[in-house]
């Protein structure tokens, strides 16, 4: 009800539901900007299903 009669309410999760549908992609761009990186470095845009082991022997 309250949808249907105020418009900024209804708004957000019709903008959320258009994020999330159809996401088939988009430009990525990835930057390390100065400073030193003292082990591996990972970009990407989605990563799904990843662990890492980060103990040291």
């Amino acid at each position: 009800m309250r949808a249907a009669l105020d418009d900024a309410f209804r708004a957000r999760p019709e903008q959320w539901w258009l994020s999330v549908q159809g996401d088939t992609g988009g430009a990525v761009h990835n930057t390390i900007d100065g400073g030193t990186q003292n082990g591996p470095v990972l970009q990407a845009r989605d990563i799904t299903n990843l662990t890492f082991d980060l103990r040291r022997e």
